[in-house]
């Protein structure tokens, strides 16, 4: 078996992984936000705070803000990811407790954080809090299960504050940033995450406000506890101010994500959201997407959509995009080769990620040149990804067994030993292979051995 690696979220490790991964454009600093002042840096496009800005006291958010600021180009993004109010009401209270009570426990961060996750499961089973609390309740629950080391790390760094929207848009402006939009896409159509009634509450509510009305509005009708907000420093108009919309952004390509039978999942969406994503539009676009990849300016272009109105057809090629039905690419993506069995991925980065995510059971990021952007890709899929590439799936069950006890099945089954967890990979198989590798194929994330598309 390999040597231990490297910590992970240490400077050590992210040194490791890029040598694992033959990267060498990166640099890893270790260092509190406070000192990166005094480190010689150059400008950044972008700036990201991810798991961090709401794990800090307000002096290092603060000093975050500065930072970007300082740093950043003119017309540069600061991506800020912070626990937000309201749907971390319940959140706050539970988390400081077992934060106080894990400070009263002896042994390091996991042992502390494991004694008072249990510590306070007691407290539940007679708590008011808790039992009018049920978001709290399964919150708690859910830690009792959860991988250890992160986990304790989240909850034992957490602030006891979570941010209103206002307030970070407020301490961002002191640094001349403007707010442009959430980095998740879909929160920046209301049309689409809420219900056709929650929508007509909003739509009534906030006509002709202001963007912090509208935000907040949204807010508490989708009871967000996670925001991930980007912000533009102030810089030449140029850059600062780029037109609106895919018009916009003509030279990109589009392609099809998925297949034509999504349309039952578009249906479905349908039928509760303001939105009809089945409507003539929508299906047009999505067609003239399926075979190749076209740019934005041809699909605008093309006589198959020469009928609807202009404007219809760049809201559905955003809608599109932002549900996941589309991808917008750097570049055209071939069609995928025949399907011979016989694949590998195409860099050492998306196998030292593969490898390094496998036990986690949230979608993980595969890196994709095509797209010039990473792919999440859920765990049940990375696992059929691992065995498709020829992965050690032995030293895989070691590894996943060792983490989830009560490993189990697609069906619910517990997965007792290797034999088991293979077969059930191996069920898997066919499907992954029909509905999630001729994307991961057009994506450059894999190809078929022997196999290079041309230009």
């Amino acid at each position: 078996r390999p040597a231990p690696r490297p910590r992970h979220g240490s400077a050590a490790h992210g040194r490791e992984q890029a040598r694992r991964a033959r990267l060498d454009n990166s640099t890893f600093v270790q260092a509190s936000v406070a000192d990166l002042e005094t480190l010689d840096l150059p400008q950044f496009d972008y700036v990201t705070a991810v798991g961090i800005y709401t794990w800090v006291p307000a002096d290092l958010q603060q000093a975050i803000n500065a930072f970007a600021a300082r740093q950043l180009k003119p017309g540069g993004l600061l991506g800020l990811h912070y626990s937000s109010m309201p749907g971390a009401a319940v959140r706050d209270p539970a988390c400081s407790y077992i934060k106080w009570l894990a400070a009263a426990q002896p042994g390091n961060s996991a042992e502390r954080f494991t004694a008072a996750v249990k510590k306070t499961q007691q407290l539940a089973q007679c708590s008011k809090f808790f039992d009018e609390n049920k978001p709290a309740a399964k919150m708690l629950a859910e830690y009792a299960t959860a991988p250890i080391d992160a986990t304790a790390h989240d909850v034992l760094n957490c602030q006891p504050h979570s941010f209103y929207f206002h307030e970070v848009l407020e301490a961002t402006a002191a640094h001349g940033f403007d707010y442009i939009g959430s980095a998740n896409l879909l929160p920046d159509y209301p049309e689409l995450v809420l219900s056709r009634e929650a929508f007509a509450v909003f739509e009534s509510l906030t006509e002709g406000a202001g963007l912090q009305l509208r935000e907040a509005t949204r807010d508490m009708l989708m009871n967000t506890g996670q925001r991930f907000d980007v912000f533009r420093s102030p810089g030449d108009p140029a850059r600062s101010a780029p037109a609106a919309g895919v018009g916009s952004l003509g030279a990109l390509y589009l392609q099809r994500a998925g297949t034509k039978r999504d349309i039952e999942r578009r249906r479905q969406y349908a039928q509760a959201a303001p939105v009809d994503i089945t409507a003539p539009v929508y299906s047009a676009v999505l067609d003239v997407a399926e075979e190749q990849s076209t740019t934005i300016a041809g699909a605008l272009a093309n006589e198959a959509l020469a009928s609807f109105d202009r404007t219809a057809v760049t809201r559905a090629i955003e809608h599109l995009f932002a549900l996941g039905y589309l991808n917008v690419l750097l570049q055209a993506t071939p069609a995928p080769p025949p399907n011979d069995g016989n694949y590998r991925l195409t860099s050492a980065l998306n196998n030292e990620l593969l490898r390094d995510t496998i036990a986690s059971p949230r979608p993980h990021w595969l890196a994709s040149p095509v797209l010039g952007s990473p792919v999440p890709v859920p765990a049940a899929s990375r696992l059929s990804l691992f065995a498709l590439v020829g992965g050690d799936l032995e030293d895989a069950w070691r590894e996943l067994s060792a983490a989830y006890p009560e490993l189990a099945d697609s069906r619910g089954n517990r997965l007792d030993d290797y034999a088991a967890f293979r077969a059930e990979i191996e069920r898997g198989l066919p499907r992954f292979k029909s509905d999630v590798l001729p994307q991961l194929l057009r994506a450059g994330i894999v190809e078929a051995r022997g196999y290079r598309p041309s230009g």
